[in-house]
C-alpha cells in the first residue's frame, strides 16, 4: 500500500535498477510519489531483475505488479508490487529470551522524511492475544497519513509499550511479542 487507505494511486518515478541487474531482499528497486509522499518499493526476494512491468511517469494502483525477479537461479519468478512505506512496520530489534524468542516491534518511518511522529488511534490486539505474520497491531495516525501497524512476526503479543492517544516516534519500540 501507499501508507494510508485514501492513497490508491502515484506515479513511477524511477527504476533504481536494470534488468539484468541482482537484487538483495529489501533493497529499493523503485519509487512511486502520491500526492502525499514518495514510497520505496524493495525487492520482496533477492534474486536477479527480469523484466520491468511498468515504465517512469506511468500511474501505478496499490497491488500493482512492477517487475519480476528470478530467485536464486531456479527460474521461478516473483511479480513484486509496492509494498508499505519504505516498511512502516520492521521490528528495530529482536533479542533471544529463555521462554522464546521476543521481537520489539517499532515504527522505523511514516512513509515520508518530513513526518517523524504520530498518535497512536488504537491497538487491535491486546497482551496475551495471538498474532499472525502480516496482521494489524495498531493504527498510527499523522498529520498526513494514517498507517497499519502489521506484525512483523506472528506470536502472542506480551507488552504494549505505547496507549491510545499517545504520540509515538520514529524508532519508538511499540509492542512486544514473543
Amino acid at each position: 500500500d501507499f501508507g494510508a487507505e485514501s492513497i490508491k494511486e502515484g506515479s513511477l518515478m524511477e527504476f533504481k535498477k536494470k534488468v539484468g541487474d541482482a537484487v538483495v531482499k529489501g533493497e529499493v528497486i523503485a519509487s512511486i510519489e502520491t500526492d502525499k509522499v514518495t514510497v520505496d518499493v524493495n525487492a520482496e526476494e533477492s534474486g536477479v531483475l527480469k523484466e520491468l512491468l511498468a515504465k517512469p511517469d506511468d500511474t501505478i494502483t496499490v497491488g500493482q505488479g512492477l517487475f519480476t525477479i528470478e530467485v536464486g537461479g531456479a527460474g521461478a519468478s516473483a511479480a513484486a508490487s509496492p509494498a508499505a512505506p519504505a516498511a512502516a512496520e520492521k521490528p528495530a530489534a529482536a533479542a533471544a529470551a529463555a521462554p522464546g524468542r521476543i521481537v520489539e516491534q517499532a515504527i522505523k518511518d511514516f512513509g515520508a522524511e518530513s513526518i517523524t511522529e504520530g498518535t497512536l488511534m488504537e491497538w487491535r490486539k491486546k497482551p496475551g492475544e495471538a498474532v499472525a505474520k502480516g496482521e494489524i497491531l495498531a493504527v498510527i495516525e499523522t498529520d498526513k497519513v494514517s498507517i497499519e501497524l502489521a506484525a512483523e512476526e506472528g506470536g502472542v503479543v506480551k507488552e504494549i509499550l505505547v496507549q491510545p492517544d499517545e504520540t509515538v516516534t520514529v524508532g519508538k519500540v511499540l509492542v512486544k511479542i514473543e
